[in-house]
């Protein structure tokens, strides 16, 4: 059959068909032809952020942070970020801190930004506890403490060059008596005096939207 075949066929055929025959993606030949296709993952993943999946929650925030449809949408994503963060899920909950701390889509807040990450820190977000580690040396969103910070900076693995240079510095600045104080000190001891209330209100964007989500 071959190309007398494919000449045979390639006037007056729709796309669509055409696609099987060639290798054409059926989506591109669909949207030639007229046809509105809907992309299934982001709707299965619409479908399960909307029935409470938290994990699906923060996927679709992604998506909408680096474009659905080629448009990057910053308060849904931040809508579906903080639902998937105030369930405890660690990646949202560090993104978020991120948001607050460079102002994608919330207005920049330091004290927000230092709450979410603590949270992530708590379930064992690397990236968070870098991020406080700097927080509590410099003194953004919380009152500087190098003790806070050395006991941070603790958590972090000890193959972690970072780290390791950041400790280095640190115990210069502490005494033998806070040295050995934050030895013995945990996160809890860090973040549960003078950190944010647990009550924290939601990002305003979220506040703004509700359920009813499109693509």
């Amino acid at each position: 059959m071959g190309d007398n075949f494919l000449k045979g066929v390639m006037w007056g055929t729709p796309l669509i068909v055409l696609s099987l025959l060639l290798g054409m993606p059926q989506g591109y030949a669909a949207s030639q032809a007229g046809t509105v296709v809907t992309n299934p993952d982001f709707s299965q993943k619409l479908a399960k952020a909307k029935a409470g999946d938290a994990r699906a929650q923060y996927d679709l925030a992604r998506s909408y942070q680096t474009g659905v449809n080629g448009v990057v949408d910053e308060e849904k994503a931040i809508f579906w970020l903080q639902k998937a963060a105030d369930q405890g899920l660690m990646e949202a909950e560090t993104s978020l801190g991120s948001a607050y701390d460079t102002g994608m889509g919330v207005p920049i807040s330091s004290r927000k930004a230092v709450f979410w990450w603590q949270r992530a820190a708590k379930h064992g977000s690397f990236f968070a506890l870098r991020c406080l580690g700097y927080s509590y040396i410099e003194g953004r969103g919380v009152a500087p403490s190098n003790l806070s910070a050395y006991v941070i900076w603790r958590q972090l693995p000890p193959d972690d060059v970072e780290a390791v240079g950041i400790l280095e510095a640190l115990r210069k600045n502490l005494s033998a008596e806070e040295l050995a104080k934050g030895d013995a000190m945990t996160l809890e001891d860090v973040f549960g005096t003078g950190g944010l209330t647990k009550n924290q209100p939601a990002a305003k964007p979220a506040e703004k939207r509700n359920d009813n989500d499109s693509e």
